[in-house]
């Protein structure tokens, strides 16, 4: 599954940098995310815990940064892996970061993950529904953190939105089958 698009912040392409390649401040603005921990140069290791649908999972595991070219781009390994589940998920991460003007960073970003095991059999709708949801939440929270350096007044992102998210992205896709399935029309 490919999630890809971009994103624009006011602030130098430096500062964007900067914020995006220290993955452990990076990391609070990802939604679920607990323990990130540097294991080494470009290596880290941490937990996510997100609920798609009725179906909580906690992956542990590590991501690694295969490729830099500050402050334009970045390439990133990923892999994880819930017991509970017995899921795994592995995946790679590019971005390329650009100058539009002096103080306007454009930010694209392309994940391509493999979700296998009993979340990779739950419904493509509703883990991309998810996917995109959780990273609203991300580019919401980095924007904020990035162009309010202070974090004066910039809360951490909603760790319980999570399971709110996964529900209201479950549910919306349940009613549009059913809705469909009826033939009924908005």
């Amino acid at each position: 599954m490919i999630i890809e698009g971009d994103f624009t912040i006011n602030a130098p392409v430096e500062q964007a940098w900067n914020f995006l390649i220290d993955v452990e401040r990076m990391s609070v603005c990802m939604p679920g995310v607990e323990k990130v921990e540097r294991t080494g140069a470009d290596t880290y290791t941490g937990m996510v815990t997100v609920k798609v649908g009725p179906i909580a999972t906690s992956f542990q595991g590590e991501v690694k940064i295969i490729e830099q070219k500050p402050p334009e781009f970045l390439k990133a390994g990923l892999q994880g892996r819930d017991r509970k589940t017995a899921s795994m998920v592995t995946g790679e991460f590019s971005s390329e970061i650009s100058s539009l003007e002096e103080n306007l960073t454009r930010v694209g970003y392309t994940f391509d993950i493999k979700i296998r095991g009993r979340l990779g059999q739950f419904g493509q709708a509703v883990i991309q529904d998810t996917s995109r949801q959780l990273t609203n939440e991300f580019v919401k929270c980095v924007r904020a953190r990035i162009e309010n350096p202070d974090n004066r007044g910039v809360a951490s992102p909603p760790d319980s939105s999570v399971g709110a998210i996964a529900f209201r992205a479950f549910f919306s896709n349940l009613w549009a089958g059913l809705r469909k399935a009826f033939g009924f029309r908005e």
